[in-house]
């Protein structure tokens, strides 16, 4: 019983894991031993202990939630291209890869992480997990959170997820902000840090309006009065000289 044990865990240190991308993720089937090689965008520690998450090296998605319950990871920042090995899972929130020893995962190599610019009415369910920079006009939504808005579309900013200050806002602002997409009904973006959220405020209160030349109030009488006076005037003149031609004649 012992020997078979022991082998037993011999052959599952041994076992090769089949190799999948961010492409091929759903040929591998559920609780398959994979390795997965992708870039770093959310380092551990970030939203909580135990998870990080991947994006393919060519920003491919939906991403993936590394989960390590033991929380042993080696040091790891964002942009490291890491290859990840584990077994395959899924969560609620989408494609999970767990972890089980500081081993599972092994820094390859370092590259300049970018954010996708991305309108916000043209995020789909590929870029679930991946992390984007969106762009738009920005106001409270909630006790800490934003709201991030375009011409089109609306979505919430969850600053919680990171711990981060919520700002105080100007009556308008607008501004570009990084972070993590996460797809659904409810579409929510989640900053990693302060430096993911770059507010432009605008104090409507002290900015004037612009002067529109060539506009007239229809409610203004003296503009009125005045853009018409050079008609009212020549049919004045018209007028009078009608009645001193009649008047010679009768």
């Amino acid at each position: 019983k012992t020997a078979t044990t022991a082998s037993a865990k011999s052959t599952a240190k041994t076992k090769v894991p089949k190799q999948v991308d961010f492409l091929s993720w759903d040929d591998a089937k559920a609780n398959e031993y994979i390795a997965l090689r992708g870039v770093l965008i959310v380092a551990p520690g970030t939203f909580n202990e135990k998870t990080a998450y991947l994006q393919g090296e060519d920003g491919s998605g939906p991403g993936v939630e590394l989960y390590f319950s033991k929380a042993d990871w080696p040091t790891l920042d964002p942009g490291d291209i890491v290859l990840a090995t584990g077994k395959k899972s899924a969560v609620k929130s989408g494609r999970r890869l767990l972890l089980f020893s500081t081993d599972d995962i092994e820094v390859l190599d370092h590259t300049d992480l970018t954010a996708a610019a991305v309108a916000i009415d043209g995020l789909t369910e590929q870029q679930h997990n991946t992390l984007v920079l969106l762009a738009g006009d920005i106001a409270k939504n909630g006790k800490n959170d934003l709201a991030l808005q375009d011409a089109n579309e609306a979505i919430s900013v969850k600053l919680t997820k990171a711990s981060i200050a919520s700002p105080d806002l100007l009556p308008k602002s607008s501004g570009e902000v990084i972070g993590v997409y996460r797809y659904g009904a409810k579409p929510e973006l989640w900053p990693r840090d302060e430096t993911d959220v770059a507010i432009d405020e605008v104090d409507t209160n002290q900015t004037p309006l612009p002067v529109i030349d060539a506009v007239i109030n229809s409610h203004d009488k003296t503009a009125r009065t005045s853009t018409a006076s050079p008609w009212r005037n020549a049919f004045l003149t018209i007028s009078a000289a009608i009645v001193i031609g009649l008047a010679y004649f009768f």
